[in-house]
Parts: structure tokens; C-alpha cells; sequence
């Protein structure tokens, strides 16, 4: 599946059903920017403590703040209590989030909550007009995340926020001392500078998602096989290794397919090298044609080709079985001199056994040579009577 119009040879899996989904979700590290986030968001929070004590200390100094109890209260304390516990709240639950993978949610949950921050900000300081602004900065930073529903959901809230925050202060500006009555010109001018903002920050987005789209069809051409599209040696480790650490958390059972066309060389050598790639085609279109929507086939290098798969045991042997045979009948349509088969080995992970990606990857290669071994054209699960190496 193409996931990118004009981004050929690209293919990328689906994601787990989720409520909201980031445009970008799979292919852009944002656990990594989550947690990231999150320590910066504390970073916030401790600055906006340290200078509302600078301020408290200045105003002590120039004899301002006369009541120290009540500053302190209004100010700092009550700010910095309700402050704290909105981010550690979201911060714990979004670490449980990204290690689950649900990146969007997170999003959308981290910038509710920056936004709340941004509120409480706002009303602690509510005599300075130049505050009613801060409620552009969740939207400013809902760009990092790419995404333009993300973008205009957060333009809602904190549009929606600064409504309310406004008419909080024509409200209780006349029972609280410390609320001043917002003027309504600089009201209007701040509700102009956000909408200005994400007027902008729209605009950007648009010229973003085109870099990153191309940044990515770049990446993407780089772990792809140019003859058969499929990934490459390299990017099937990467996958592999990924796979095995998945399975530490999750415990899922899934199988490593290793196949091999069978005297491939006379193959080439009898019918030249075009006849060649189009045999190593067909057995691609079979793979494809018996792949589900979460599988991934990769060229291990020249007629030699691996599937990782979550296919319970017995399943996988029937999607190695099918591939086997439908390869063996396409390839007799070839018209070649030479008969075209392919061995397969199969090996299921099992963390008590394969501790290491090369031991695993060693007992599926030998499951293939033993079918090799035994004539061919065969399908083998791996199993320890035929363990030949030494770990």
C-alpha cells in the first residue's frame, strides 16, 4: 500500500486502530519527542516558578507587595500547586501512552494540558494585557507534531479558553482585588494576534508536510531493493531486531521465513539474466499476493527472501506453503528452460532459546538448507535434531 501519492516503492504498515491517528505517526520518532516535551514542559513550569519569585524579591526590595502572605498565595503557591499537578498527572500518563504506542493521544493530551498551564499563567497575571497571547503558544507548538487536525484542535481550545478566560475577568473583576477589568481594545487585539497565529502557523504547516513527505520518500528509497520494491538486507535487521524486542514486552509468538530459489545459478545460466529477474519477480508477486496488511516481505540478497510474521504456529507454515506452490505453478508459465522452485525454512521465537537476533536468524538458515538437503522445493520448520551451529 502507497502511502504517499508519488512516493513509489514505499510501503508502510497499518497502525493499530487508534481514536485520532498523527499524519506522520509511523514514520516520525515522536516517542522520542514526547518524553522530550515533557522534560521541557518541567523545564516551563520550574522558570515560571523561579521568576515569579524574582519578581516577589524585587517587589519586596521596592516596597511593593505590602501583604507577602497574600502574594505569595495568589502568586506563587496556589499557581505552582495547581501547575505541578496538572503536568504530573499528564506526564504519567503519558509515559504510559508512548510506551503503548499511542502517540496521537498524547499529543492531543499534552497540549490540553499545556494549554491549561497557559490559562493558569494567564489569570495569575491577568494586569498585564500582554499575557492574553500566550494562548498563541500551544498552537505554535502543535507544528512540531505535523498534523492539521492536531493544529486546528488546539486552535479551537485555546481560542475557545481565551473566551473564557475573558469573560472570567469581566466577571469577577468586581468581587476580587486582584482581577483587573481587561480593556476591551487590547481583548480585541489579542483575540487578532491569535487567529493571526494560526493563520501562520497553517501556512508553515503546508510547506512542512511537503518537506517531510519528501525527506521521507528519500529515507524510504534508501531501505528499499530497486528491482523488487521490497525492503533490504539491512532495513530486515533493523526490523528483526525491533521485532525481538517487541516480543520481550508483549510476549507475542511470531516466525521468521527464510526462502531460497533452487538452482538459481543454472536458472540464470541457462536462460540469461532478464530470464533470471523475472523469475525472482514472480516469486515477489507470490509473496505479495499471500501477505497480509501487517506483513513485510525483504530482499535478504540476491534469489534470497525473508518474511517476519505474527502468525500463530501452523499459519505460518500454510502462508510458507502457499507462496511455495504458487510460485512452482507461475514459474512453469515462464516458459524457461530450467524448472523454478524455492525452499523455505521457518524458525519461531523463543526468547529461551534464541537469546541473540543472530541465533534466531542462524536456525531459520538452517531450516532452509535442511530442506535443501532433502531435495528441495520443501517447506521446514526448524527444530533442534537439525541444529548444526554453535552458538
Amino acid at each position: 500500500m502507497n502511502r504517499f501519492k508519488g512516493c513509489v516503492l514505499v510501503k508502510f504498515r497499518k497502525s493499530p486502530p487508534n481514536i485520532v491517528k498523527l499524519r506522520f505517526e509511523k514514520e516520525l520518532e515522536y516517542q522520542v519527542w514526547g518524553n522530550h516535551m515533557l522534560r521541557l514542559t518541567w523545564t516551563f513550569v520550574a522558570m515560571v516558578i523561579i521568576v515569579e519569585l524574582a519578581i516577589f524579591v524585587f517587589k519586596k526590595l521596592n516596597g511593593g507587595a505590602e501583604n507577602t502572605e497574600e502574594y505569595l498565595l495568589i502568586y506563587i503557591v496556589t499557581p505552582t500547586l495547581i501547575n505541578v499537578s496538572i503536568l504530573a498527572v499528564t506526564h504519567a500518563v503519558s509515559r504510559r501512552l508512548l510506551a503503548n504506542g499511542r502517540y496521537s493521544i498524547q499529543a492531543y493530551l499534552y497540549l490540553f494540558c499545556l494549554s491549561l498551564l497557559c490559562l493558569m499563567l494567564a489569570l495569575a497575571h491577568n494586569a498585564v494585557p500582554v499575557i492574553y497571547v500566550i494562548f498563541t503558544f500551544p498552537v505554535l507548538l502543535a507544528l512540531i507534531y505535523i498534523d492539521d487536525n492536531l493544529l486546528l484542535g488546539v486552535f479551537c481550545l485555546n481560542f475557545f479558553l481565551y473566551l473564557f478566560y475573558i469573560g472570567l475577568l469581566y466577571f469577577a473583576y468586581d468581587h476580587t482585588e486582584w482581577i483587573r477589568k481587561p480593556d476591551f481594545m487590547n481583548v480585541l487585539t489579542a483575540a487578532a494576534i491569535i487567529v493571526a497565529g494560526y493563520m501562520s502557523a497553517k501556512m508553515s504547516l503546508r510547506r512542512q508536510n511537503s518537506l517531510v513527505y519528501s525527506i521521507i520518500c528519500a529515507h524510504e528509497r534508501t531501505k528499499m531493493d530497486s528491482l523488487t520494491g521490497l525492503y533490504n538486507h539491512a532495513t530486515f535487521y533493523e526490523r528483526l531486531s525491533a521485532r525481538i524486542q517487541e516480543h520481550h514486552q508483549s510476549f507475542q509468538p511470531f516466525s521468521l521465513i527464510i526462502m531460497d530459489i533452487d538452482d538459481f545459478k543454472q536458472v540464470n545460466d541457462q536462460n540469461g539474466h532478464d530470464a533470471g529477474d523475472k523469475i525472482i519477480m514472480t516469486l515477489v508477486g507470490c509473496i505479495k499476493a499471500n501477505l497480509r496488511e501487517d506483513e513485510v516481505a525483504y530482499r535478504y540478497g540476491g534469489e534470497e527472501f525473508t518474511i517476519i510474521t505474527n502468525r500463530v504456529p501452523d499459519e505460518d507454515v500454510v502462508l510458507a506453503e502457499s507462496i511455495r506452490q504458487s510460485f512452482e505453478e507461475a514459474a512453469r508459465e515462464t516458459g524457461n528452460q530450467t524448472p523454478a522452485t524455492v525452499s523455505i525454512g521457518i524458525a519461531r521465537y523463543d526468547a529461551k532459546r534464541f537469546g541473540a537476533r543472530r541465533e534466531f536468524f542462524s536456525a531459520a538458515d538452517e531450516a532452509l538448507y535442511a530442506a535443501k538437503r532433502s531435495g528441495k522445493n520443501h517447506t521446514l520448520v526448524w527444530h533442534e535434531d537439525i541444529s548444526v551451529f554453535h552458538i
